[in-house]
Formats: C-alpha cells, sequence, structure tokens
C-alpha cells in the first residue's frame, strides 16, 4: 500500500472508538472494512482464529438486515461490503497463517484511497513484538490510542461485559475486579503498562493518543486528520456511539475504583500534563 496509510485504532475500549470507525468510514478520502474490529493481530498472537467465523457470520446477518430496507437504494454499498466480507473469509480460513494475506486485504479495502483503518481496542493488549510487526508490515502505518478518564472507562467496560451476561449484572465482575484479579477491564484500564508496550514496540512518532473527553470537536478532529495526512472533515459530534444504558455508579463502588486506579492518574498526567477537567476532579477526589 504505497499510497494508503493503514491506521490501527488499538483502543481504548468504551473511549470512542466506535465513534472514529463511523467518521473515518464517512470522510471521502478514507475507505474501511465491513467489519470494524477485525481482531487479526490478537487472533495471530494467540494463535486462535476461533472466534472469526462467529464475527464474521454476525456481520453478514447485520448486513442482510440493512439490505432488506436499503437494499434498492443503496445496491452498490451492499455489493461492495459483501464482496469486502468474502474476502476477509479467505484470510481467516487460512488461520492466518500469513500476514502478508492480511495486507493485501487491507490494500483492495483501501483501493488507493488516501487511508484505511482496522480499529480493533483488543490491540492495545498485545506485545511489543506483535505491534512491531504491524508498525512495519507496509510502508505507511499509524496508530490511534484514545484515552478516558479511568473510572468512567472501566465502569463503561464493566457495564458492557456484564451486559452480555444472561442477568446483566456487573456486581460479580466488580468484586472480581476488587479483590485484585486480573480482568481485561482491569487490565484496559492499565494505560502506564500499555503505554510501556507502545513505545517499546511502535514509537512515538508513529502514535496519535487523543482523550475521549475532548475527542468530539473540530479542533480535536482537525489534529487527529492532520496526524494521518487526510484533510479535516468536519464530523457528528453529537451523536455517540454505543454509549451503553444509563447506568451510574453507586458513590461506594466510585470510591473503590479512583483508589484502585489512583496509579493510572498520576500515570496519565506525568506523560502528559495537562488533563480534561473531568480528569482533574475525579483525580482531587482520590
Amino acid at each position: 500500500m504505497e499510497q494508503t496509510t493503514l491506521m490501527y485504532g488499538i483502543g481504548a475500549t468504551k473511549a470512542g472508538t466506535s465513534w472514529l470507525y463511523r467518521y473515518l468510514a464517512s470522510h471521502p478520502e478514507c475507505r474501511l472494512p465491513a467489519l470494524k474490529e477485525l481482531h487479526y493481530f490478537h487472533m495471530l498472537n494467540a494463535q486462535n482464529f476461533s472466534g472469526a467465523a462467529d464475527r464474521l457470520n454476525a456481520a453478514r446477518l447485520r448486513l442482510a438486515e440493512r439490505k432488506a430496507v436499503h437494499g434498492a437504494d443503496r445496491k452498490w454499498h451492499f455489493v461492495r461490503r459483501e464482496r469486502l466480507l468474502n474476502e476477509w473469509e479467505t484470510v481467516i480460513n487460512d488461520a492466518g497463517n500469513d500476514p502478508m494475506k492480511y495486507t493485501r486485504f487491507m490494500e483492495h479495502v483501501g483501493e488507493n484511497r488516501a487511508l484505511t483503518a482496522d480499529i480493533s481496542p483488543s490491540y492495545a493488549l498485545l506485545p511489543p513484538a506483535v505491534l512491531r510487526l504491524m508498525a512495519n508490515l507496509t510502508p505507511m502505518t499509524r496508530f490511534v490510542y484514545l484515552l478516558r478518564d479511568p473510572v468512567e472507562r472501566l465502569w463503561s467496560n464493566v457495564k458492557m461485559d456484564a451486559g452480555r451476561t444472561a442477568h446483566g449484572l456487573p456486581a460479580k465482575l466488580v468484586a472480581r475486579i476488587l479483590s485484585g484479579e486480573k480482568t481485561e477491564p482491569l487490565l484496559r484500564s492499565g494505560y502506564a503498562d500499555t503505554f510501556s508496550r507502545l513505545d517499546a514496540g511502535i514509537g512515538r512518532d508513529k502514535l496519535w493518543v487523543g482523550f475521549f473527553e475532548n475527542l468530539f470537536s473540530d479542533e480535536s478532529i482537525a489534529k487527529l486528520c492532520a496526524f494521518l495526512g487526510i484533510s479535516h472533515f468536519s464530523g457528528d459530534y453529537k451523536n455517540k456511539v454505543h454509549s451503553g444504558a444509563p447506568q451510574k455508579i453507586d458513590d461506594e463502588t466510585r470510591g473503590a475504583f479512583q483508589r484502585l486506579l489512583a496509579p493510572q492518574y498520576a500515570f496519565v498526567e506525568d506523560r502528559f500534563g495537562d488533563l480534561p477537567d473531568a480528569w482533574k476532579q475525579n483525580m482531587v477526589r482520590v
């Protein structure tokens, strides 16, 4: 992809990555896969592609539902997305043994546009060696990592994961987190560990870091577009994506999360200096 930048959206979970996918998908200089989260390098690292077929089938079902409603008006849009899903199937059916097949797939997706993107927040948990592979896979790669207030991000992640269970109750997951168990939501809140891996695997010149609390504005998006080498294109800043159920965190749980995540606040403040006001308020509470 000599003319196309490959961008990896590496997280954080519940920090605006779904909005970012939709924004870039609507940008006239970008073309993205039909699946937001390809999870390719996460699966490659684990040598386990068993979940890829399930995600592909779910995407096909969603596409069929939208096609039934809008098919007559957007025929070529659906033809293209069906083709991309079929091409992705050939990549995962090979169990990911050749990362160049992933590269060629992304090249087809980009179709000579300025940018294409694989936005998979699970990539933030990858070891430096895999991140280094990603960074060097094509001539032009960029990484975007979005931060969100640690407590708010963790609580949103807890609600999302609890909502996938039969009862949808976060109490058990909260108890596991506060017991010190290394649950995935807590690992995704470990900004200090994440940046240690990113620095070792990528380097700062290929990485853009934004704050969820400041993301939805022309000023922030203009900076992101400049980093990615695409023209500034105003986004829909009012409609957040997958914002989750409005279940408020109780004061006791908030206090426990704030004490648990105090080192993350301190790390981000030390690295970036000025922080969004919401972060500063929660740091005072800690």
